[in-house]
């Protein structure tokens, strides 16, 4: 089930990475600003690929942080200009604006993914983590 999606989804980082780097195209990665960041993020998503292709159990846990991790940053990028807008104006400096269009097909192409990687290993991740038993 969450297993072949979260296999897709790592496993196409090669792809992204290719792109990235031949087409100056960050579609995986858009919040991270220079390629040097990108490609070590890549080369962590090549691990955990590995790892969870070599070890199924922890794809729970792999899955929910890395996807947590990756849309917090895509946020976090697209949100703090937004927020040193008032910043910027106040002191007479020029407004950066936030979403780009790399950030805006970063979000449509791996925000749905990492979406529902998130939602198919949340089950099994309190499982792991409570042992099925019941919380409050």
């Amino acid at each position: 089930m969450s297993r072949r999606w979260l296999d897709v989804y790592l496993g196409l980082t090669p792809v992204f990475l290719a792109a990235d780097l031949l087409l100056n195209a960050p579609l995986r990665l858009a919040a991270l600003p220079s390629l040097g960041m990108r490609v070590a993020y890549y080369l962590v998503l090549t691990a955990l690929w590995l790892l969870v292709r070599s070890r199924p159990l922890a794809e729970a846990v792999l899955a929910v942080v890395e996807g947590v991790v990756n849309l917090t940053l895509l946020m976090l990028s697209i949100l703090l200009p937004i927020w040193a807008t008032v910043d910027q104006v106040l002191a007479d400096q020029p407004i950066v604006f936030g979403l780009t269009r790399w950030k805006l097909a970063n979000l449509a192409v791996v925000g749905p993914a990492l979406i529902v990687v998130i939602r198919q290993n949340e089950a099994a991740l309190l499982h792991a983590l409570f042992g099925g038993r019941r919380l409050g």
